[in-house]
Order: structure tokens, then C-alpha cells, then sequence
């Protein structure tokens, strides 16, 4: 199956206004192209934040023979949770470790996957983004891979914002219902490779992708002149990193005061 028919088959079953799904389309098409294939049979692989999208790609695309993921629902009290998702032809049950990985432990052993994927999750860190890599470094074999995508603070759209007095951030909005899921912190490239060092991962590699907004080529080319780096400007910021070690610093003074 290619990304663009698991797309096409994911977006079958949804309605015709589903504004979530739209918006990032072109990054879930990027994602599923982008994704980490397994090297042999008995492979495992987790996504963190699943709502069901990549755990069914991970298998079909990946290739993975074990497929988990990890979620946040505060309102449900099970700690792990069998599901699946209507989309999915083969209504396969996957098994959903429920806590708060900034502030839990997941419920397994260590060194268990061979690939952690976090789509869009990091800039939602409200307190302790240690703690929730360093757990992911905890369940990731060494030598497993962990591939990661967030908006891009240093990005050429966020460039054209400042210039414009608006603020950069993609998701800065308070929520009205009182809760802290919104974009705490976005990452530039040298701070995400800083966070990779110190947490045990060596980046592969690193990349931009647009997501959301157009380049802006008039304003990478001044950018450029003025001699300020052009490369990885786009608005979403890829990570492929393989893991060699363990946390460094519990608390770096880079993320922490």
C-alpha cells in the first residue's frame, strides 16, 4: 500500500468537513512517506499521541510485526486499553498505554521498540520535556530509531510573521476550556539537535518540510543576502535519530532555568 492510498482510505471515513484532517493532510502524506521501514521481521514500533492514524501505517507501510501506542485521556481510567479504528478494513485491536509520559512511567519494561514515532507532539510539553524524552529513550532499543516532526520556530512563514508584528508561534492560543494542550514551546533545528544529544539520540537526519504555508522565496532570497542561513526554513521540522546512550543532564540550562 503507497501513503497516498492509506490516505485516501483513512479520509473515506471521515466527514466532509473535518477541518483537522485537511489541515494537515500534506504533513500526514510527508509523515507516512518519511516513516522509518523495518529491516526484518519481529520489529515493534510506538506512536506517542495516537489517535489511530499511524499505528495502522506503521504495519501496512513499516512493516512492523508489533504496533502499540500511548495516549493522554485523563477522563478514561484504564491504563491500557485495547482499540481499534473504524477506518481500519481489518478492525486490528491495538493495545494503548494510557498516562502522562512527562510525569509516568509507561507500563513496560525497558529497551522494547525498535522505532517511537511523536508526530506533533514535543511542543506540547507544558513542564517537563526531559522527562518525556527520556522515557521514550527508556522503552527504545539502543540502536532503535525515533523519528519526530514539530512546527518549526525558525521557519521562513515565521520570519514573514515577525516582520509583520504578528506572533510566530502556529498554536499560541489559550484554550477556553482551562487546559494546557496548546504549543508550549516550538523548536528551532540547533535547539532540537541540542535536545537529541543530550537525551541519548544521534541525529540521522534533519529536515524541513512545508506543511502548512508556501515558501516564501522573495523573502528566503533577502534573507539569504543579508547573510543569515536559508537552509531548513521550511514549517515543519523532521528528526530521524538512532539511540546511542542515555539522558545526559536531567535538568540543561538550555531548556531549564
Amino acid at each position: 500500500m503507497t501513503p497516498e492510498e492509506y490516505i485516501d482510505i483513512y479520509s473515506s471515513h471521515l466527514g466532509p468537513n473535518d477541518h483537522y484532517f485537511e489541515t494537515h493532510k500534506k504533513r500526514f502524506l510527508q509523515t507516512l512517506s518519511s516513516l522509518p521501514k523495518a529491516t526484518q521481521g519481529g520489529m515493534r514500533a510506538i506512536e506517542v499521541g495516537t489517535y489511530g492514524f499511524f499505528l495502522k501505517a506503521m504495519k501496512d507501510i513499516g512493516g512492523y510485526d508489533r504496533v502499540d501506542g500511548a495516549i493522554f485521556e485523563s477522563n478514561t481510567p484504564y491504563k491500557i486499553i485495547q482499540r481499534s479504528y473504524p477506518f481500519d478494513a481489518d478492525q486490528t485491536k491495538f493495545t494503548l498505554y494510557n498516562g502522562n509520559i512527562e510525569q509516568e512511567c509507561l507500563p513496560m519494561d525497558d529497551e522494547k521498540y525498535d522505532l517511537i514515532i511523536a508526530p506533533e507532539i514535543i511542543e506540547h510539553m507544558p513542564l517537563d520535556p526531559i522527562g518525556f524524552m527520556g522515557e521514550l529513550n527508556r522503552v527504545m532499543k539502543f540502536g532503535g530509531r525515533l523519528f519526530l516532526t514539530t512546527p518549526n520556530v525558525s521557519s521562513i512563514e515565521n520570519i514573514h510573521r515577525m516582520l509583520w508584528r504578528q506572533v510566530p508561534n502556529s498554536y499560541y492560543h489559550y484554550r477556553s476550556a482551562r487546559i494546557s494542550d496548546r504549543h508550549n514551546l516550538e523548536y528551532g533545528p540547533d535547539l532540537m539537535m541540542q535536545l537529541m544529544e543530550n537525551c541519548g539520540f544521534s541525529v540521522e537526519k534533519i529536515w524541513t518540510e512545508y506543511s502548512w504555508f508556501p515558501p516564501r522565496d522573495d523573502l528566503l532570497d533577502w534573507v539569504g543576502k543579508a547573510g543569515y542561513p536559508t537552509e531548513l526554513r521550511g514549517d515543519n521540522l523532521f528528526v530521524q535519530a538512532v539511540k546511542t546512550g542515555h539522558v545526559k543532564e536531567r535538568f540543561p540550562i538550555f531548556l531549564y532555568d
